[in-house]
C-alpha cells in the first residue's frame, strides 16, 4: 500500500509536461464554473442593462440588447481562459499559443458583438424610404460578410499569419473559379439589378411566366417564391431578370373588365334600366372607386351574331387575391339578380337547328312523325319563349363545393350515325340547372361554354378532359382548390349521345367515329377507369354522373331485346325455383361502375332511350331535371340518390311503355350509398 502511495505522490510532483496537477486541476475547476454560472452571469448582466434600455424611448438599446446575449455568453469562458493563463506556468511556444488563445477569443467574442448587432441597427433605419426590405436584407448580408472578413484577418494577424500572400493566392485561385462560375456571378448581378431596380419585394405576389406566388427573400443566387400550393420554389435570379415579371404587389388598383352578353329579345326600355341599375350600384357601393379616372363604364358596345354585349368596366381599392374574388362574386349575384329583375336573360353562343320531324316508334305499327311547329315570325333554330323545364329553378344548398361537367353530342362526322336529335337542348337545359340548382358558374363547369368544341366532342377530346394525370378535370379541381379557401369538391357529370357496342366492349360515340378505327371510340371501362383514378385525389368527394345515352344506334348491330308478337319477352325453359327464392335482377355487367361512383343511366344497353315527343328534350333527360327541380323530394326538402331515381324511373317507364308498348325504356342505378343526400331545397 505504501508503494502505491509513493507511486501517486511522485506522479503528482513530477505532473504534466512538468506543470502541477494541482494546477491543471484548479485551471479546469475554473473553466468548469465558468461553464456552470455562465447563464446566471449572463441573466445577470442582461437584466441590468435592460433597465437602463428601458429608460430610453427608442427601441433600438432593447433590440440590440437582444442581439448581444450569445456573445456575452462568451466573456465569462474568455476571463475563465485569461484565469487559466495566469495559474498555469507556461512559458515558450506553449504559452504563446495560449496567450494568442485568449487574445482570439477576445477578438471573436467582439466582431461577433458586432455582427449580431448589425440587424437591429438596419431594422431601425427601414423608415427610411430608400431602403427597402431587399435592401435591408442584402446590406445586413455584406455587412456581416465584412465584419467577418475582418474578425478572421485580426485573428490570423494574432498568431502571425501574414493575410498578403494567402490574398494574392486566393486571387489566383479566385480566376479559376471565376471560369467555371459564371452562372454563380450573374446570379449574383441579376440579384444586385433586381434590388436596385425595386422589380419586387419579399411579400409581393409576382407572376413571371409559369411562375406564380408570393416571394419570401432575395439572396444573393436565387429568390425564393412560394407557390399557392405552399411550397417554396428557389429561382435562380438571371431567370428572373430576363422574363416578363407582373408585381400585384405594386398595383395601385384593381380592375374588373367584363363583357356580359344579353339575348336579342332584350327591348331597349330593358337594356337601359339593367345598365343603369347596374351603374348605380357600383357607384353607390363603398367597395369601388367611383371618382375621376375610376369611374366606371357600363355601356352596351355590340351586337354581336347572337347576343347584345354589355362592356362592364369598374375599379376597386387595391386588396389581395382572395378579397378581390369574394368582391366579384357579390357584383356576379347582383347583377344577374338585376338581369333577372329586368326581364332579361343571358344569351349563349347558338347555331341555327333545322327540324323537320321527329320520330318516335310506336311497336308494331309503322313510324308516327310529329311535325313542330315554330312561329312563323321567328326563324327556326330560335325561341324568344323559355320551356317551362328551366323556369323557377330553386337555389339548391350543396354539401361542399361542386365541378360540372356537360357534355353532349349531336352531330357526328359519320352521317351514317344517327344522332339524338334532343342532345343540343338537353345539354342546354342542364347547364341551366348548373348555374341556377347548384350555384356554379362558368369557370366551374366543363368546357366553360356550350359547345367548346366546335364541331362536337371527339375521342382525343374525352381523353383530354378525363385523363387522370393533366386532364382538364384534374387541372380544374387543383385550380379551383388554389384559388379558393375550400380543401375538397364534387364532380358531377351528364353526357347525352349516342352509344355502341364495338369489339365485345360498351363505348360512347365521339364526334369522330369510325368502326374501322378503334381508338376513335371512347370505352366505358376507359371512361370508369379515369373517374376512379380522379377520385383517389384526397381532395374529390361524390362522383355523381348521369349517362342520357342509346347504346343501340341504328349504324351499328343492334342489342335489343327480342319481343314476342304478343309482347312478352322470349324466354327459354329453366328449372322451377322455390317459392321462397327471391326475384333477381339481372343487371348488364360491361355498364357497372365502380362502387364508389354513382350512375345514373337512362336504359338498359338492350333498350333504346327515346326522346320526348311531346318536349325539347329527351324522356329521361326531362323527368331527371324535373325530378332535380324538386318534384322527385319526399317532403322533407332532402333530394336522395334513391328519390331521384325512384322519380325518374317511375316516370320514363310509364311514359315510355304508353308509347313503345314492346320496347319500353327503364332506368337504371348503380350506387353503394342510395341514401346519400344529393341536395337541399330551400
Amino acid at each position: 500500500m505504501q508503494d502505491f502511495i509513493n507511486l501517486v505522490t511522485d506522479v503528482w510532483n513530477r505532473g504534466f509536461f512538468g506543470i502541477d496537477l494541482g494546477l491543471i486541476i484548479s485551471s479546469l475547476l475554473v473553466l468548469l464554473i465558468a461553464l456552470l454560472f455562465r447563464g446566471f452571469i449572463i441573466s445577470i448582466v442582461i437584466k441590468a442593462l435592460a433597465r437602463l434600455a428601458d429608460k430610453t424611448e427608442t427601441n433600438l438599446d432593447d433590440e440590440i440588447l437582444n442581439a448581444l446575449r450569445r456573445p456575452l455568453g462568451l466573456i465569462p469562458i474568455t476571463i475563465a481562459l485569461y484565469i487559466c493563463t495566469l495559474i498555469l506556468p507556461l512559458s515558450g511556444l506553449v504559452g504563446e499559443i495560449a496567450s494568442n488563445t485568449v487574445k482570439a477569443f477576445v477578438v471573436f467574442t467582439i466582431f461577433s458583438a458586432l455582427a449580431n448587432s448589425i440587424k437591429p441597427i438596419f431594422e431601425a433605419l427601414s423608415t427610411s424610404s430608400w431602403l427597402t426590405v431587399a435592401i435591408q436584407m442584402w446590406l445586413e448580408r455584406a455587412s456581416k460578410f465584412v465584419i467577418w472578413v475582418i474578425g478572421a484577418a485580426v485573428i490570423l494577424d494574432i498568431f502571425g499569419i501574414q493575410i498578403g500572400p494567402l490574398v494574392a493566392g486566393l486571387g489566383l485561385f479566385s480566376v479559376a473559379v471565376a471560369l467555371g462560375a459564371q452562372d454563380l456571378f450573374k446570379n449574383l448581378i441579376s440579384g444586385i439589378l433586381i434590388i436596385g431596380e425595386g422589380r419586387f419585394q419579399p411579400g409581393d405576389r409576382i407572376e413571371a411566366g409559369s411562375i406564380h406566388g408570393i416571394v419570401e427573400s432575395i439572396g444573393f443566387r436565387s429568390t425564393v417564391v412560394r407557390s399557392f400550393d405552399s411550397a417554396p420554389m428557389l429561382i435562380p435570379n438571371k431567370d428572373l431578370s430576363d422574363v416578363y415579371v407582373t408585381n400585384h404587389g405594386e398595383m395601385q388598383n384593381r380592375r374588373i373588365n367584363w363583357k356580359i352578353n344579353l339575348v336579342y329579345s332584350t327591348s331597349v326600355d330593358q337594356l337601359e334600366l339593367i345598365r343603369n341599375n347596374i351603374k348605380d350600384y357600383i357607384v353607390n357601393s363603398d367597395s369601388f372607386l367611383s371618382d375621376g379616372e375610376f369611374e366606371p363604364v357600363i355601356r352596351v358596345v355590340e351586337l354581336a351574331e347572337s347576343s347584345i354585349d354589355l362592356l362592364i368596366v369598374a375599379y376597386a381599392p387595391k386588396m389581395g387575391f382572395a378579397p378581390f374574388n369574394k368582391l366579384k362574386e357579390t357584383l356576379i349575384f347582383k347583377i344577374m339578380n338585376i338581369i333577372k329583375e329586368g326581364g332579361s336573360d343571358f344569351a349563349y353562343p347558338s347555331s341555327s337547328l333545322y327540324v323537320e320531324s321527329m320520330k318516335t316508334y310506336k311497336g308494331k305499327k309503322d313510324l308516327i312523325f310529329y311535325e313542330t311547329p315554330y312561329p312563323k315570325d321567328i326563324s327556326i333554330g330560335k325561341r324568344t319563349i323559355r320551356p317551362d323545364i328551366i323556369k323557377s329553378i330553386p337555389k339548391a344548398e350543396l354539401e361542399r363545393q361542386t365541378l360540372g361537367i356537360v357534355l353532349g353530342n349531336s352531330t357526328f362526322w359519320d352521317t351514317t350515325i344517327v344522332n339524338k336529335e334532343s342532345a343540343y337542348e338537353n345539354v342546354k337545359n342542364v347547364r341551366e340547372y348548373f348555374y341556377g340548382l347548384f350555384g356554379m358558374e362558368d369557370h366551374e363547369i366543363i368546357p366553360a361554354q356550350y359547345w367548346l368544341f366546335s364541331d362536337g366532342i371527339k375521342s382525343t377530346d374525352f381523353r383530354s378532359i378525363f385523363d387522370p394525370n393533366v386532364g382538364y378535370v384534374r387541372n380544374k379541381i387543383v385550380s379551383s382548390l388554389e384559388y379558393s379557401d375550400i380543401d375538397s369538391m364534387d364532380l358531377i357529370i351528364y353526357y347525352t349521345g349516342e352509344g355502341t357496342t364495338f369489339q365485345g366492349e360498351k363505348v360512347l360515340l365521339p364526334y369522330d367515329a369510325n368502326p374501322s378505327k378503334s381508338m376513335s371510340f371512347y370505352s366505358l371501362k376507359d371512361f370508369y377507369s379515369n373517374l376512379e383514378k380522379v377520385q383517389m385525389m384526397p381532395e374529390v368527394g361524390n362522383i355523381t354522373v348521369f349517362m342520357d345515352v342509346d347504346f343501340n344506334n341504328p349504324a351499328f348491330t343492334q342489342n335489343l331485346e327480342k319481343i314476342s308478337e304478343d309482347g312478352a319477352k322470349k324466354k327459354k325453359k329453366k328449372k322451377k325455383k322455390k317459392k321462397t327464392d327471391e326475384p333477381l335482377m339481372v343487371l348488364p355487367k360491361e355498364i357497372m361502375p365502380p362502387k364508389s361512383i354513382t350512375v345514373f343511366f337512362a336504359s338498359n344497353t338492350t333498350q333504346l332511350a327515346y326522346d320526348h315527343p311531346e318536349q325539347i328534350n329527351s324522356v329521361f333527360t326531362h323527368y331527371l331535371l324535373k325530378g332535380l327541380k324538386g318534384e322527385a323530394d319526399n317532403g322533407d326538402k332532402k333530394i336522395t340518390i334513391l328519390e331521384l331515381h325512384n322519380y325518374v324511373l317511375k316516370n320514363v317507364v310509364d311514359t315510355t311503355k304508353a308509347l313503345y308498348k314492346e320496347l319500353p325504356q327503364v332506368p337504371i342505378l348503380f350506387t353503394s350509398n342510395p341514401e346519400r343526400v344529393l341536395y337541399k331545397l330551400p
